[in-house]
């Protein structure tokens, strides 16, 4: 790839790829310490989801600097920079395109808890998950 610690799928030892290779129609959790290739992983598995007809994707984080740190990586992988999103924005958006109105606190911490609730509210009263 390049001299950086973004990695291409040549260059996987046996247990990545088997993380890679999992069966699509699952959920996983991938664990290891600092700086042995979760977030490598967690790319190149976006895109073979997006590339196994799952392109309903979304990798979800806590922080906007984290969002921007992981799709610097997903560039080197052609994984969408908007398929890499805070919390706070996914459930925006869910909500947003299954047409409900919501108006957001102005305290951090409120803001903090009213998206997850309103998306829960959301995904039990739909009864399924809104497409992204």
């Amino acid at each position: 790839m390049s001299d950086t610690w973004w990695i291409g799928e040549d260059q996987l030892d046996d247990e990545q790829k088997d993380v890679i290779g999992l069966p699509l129609d699952s959920s996983f959790l991938v664990m290891g310490p600092p700086g042995c290739g979760k977030t490598n992983l967690l790319l190149l598995r976006g895109n073979y989801m997006v590339f196994g007809g799952y392109p309903n994707i979304a990798i979800v984080v806590f922080t906007r600097s984290l969002q921007e740190f992981i799709a610097s990586g997903g560039a080197q992988y052609a994984f969408p920079a908007s398929k890499i999103m805070t919390s706070r924005r996914f459930a925006e958006t869910a909500l947003q395109d299954a047409g409900r109105t919501f108006n957001l606190p102005n305290r951090f911490e409120a803001q903090r808890a009213y998206c997850p609730e309103h998306l829960k509210k959301l995904i039990e009263e739909e009864k399924s998950w809104p497409a992204l």
